[in-house]
């Protein structure tokens, strides 16, 4: 579950494929937004509130596909639907391409799912970057999992098992790395 409060407002996202808005002084449900409505969400993630928007990661369920696993705009206001973003970077993959909680930052929406790490055009969804974070092991290609990311002062940060990673906010390009054992597990590790 994840709760954010705002000018007078709680969102509140619960593991049963809803989001609901309620007025802090109340109780009172302002809207429900229904991102899983039939079946339980597939990978929920936290939320993350920028510019009168709430952004967060979960999936619909589709009988006649594979699982749909989004990143999700939503109207703070309305509690209606901007835009959602399928978040498939390994194709073929299961669970690995869930989208971690969201951080924003101007018009920049950043997210990860497994080892990648993306950013979107907060306003219109578009595709702003994305790069796969890998290392050979045995001449083969290895995916490294990364945590869920940060941003400050135009700079994303996320972290693997082996170090903490940087890129550029604006269009991508790495800034480098500081080896380390930091982890991605999200009971454990929380980037701030």
């Amino acid at each position: 579950d994840s709760v954010i409060y705002d000018g007078g407002r709680l969102y509140v996202m619960s593991r049963d494929g809803k989001l609901d808005a309620f007025a802090a002084d109340t109780g009172k449900q302002l809207w429900q937004f229904l991102y899983s409505p039939v079946e339980d969400p597939e990978c929920h993630s936290g939320l993350t509130l920028s510019n009168g928007r709430l952004f967060f990661g979960g999936g619909m369920f589709d009988r006649n596909n594979a699982p749909g696993k989004f990143l999700w705009a939503v109207n703070a206001a309305t509690g209606s639907e901007i835009w959602r973003y399928q978040s498939h970077f390994q194709f073929g993959a299961t669970n690995t391409d869930c989208t971690n909680t969201p951080v924003a930052e101007g018009d920049t929406v950043v997210f990860t799912t497994a080892n990648a790490v993306a950013a979107v055009r907060a306003s219109t969804r578009k595709p702003l970057w994305n790069h796969l974070v890998t290392v050979l092991s045995g001449g083969y290609p290895k995916a490294l999992v990364l945590s869920e990311p940060i941003i400050g002062t135009g700079v994303v940060f996320a972290a693997n098992d082996r170090a903490l990673l940087s890129w550029s906010a604006g269009d991508g390009h790495p800034l480098g790395e500081l080896p380390g054992k930091v982890g991605t597990d999200p009971q454990v590790v929380h980037m701030v």
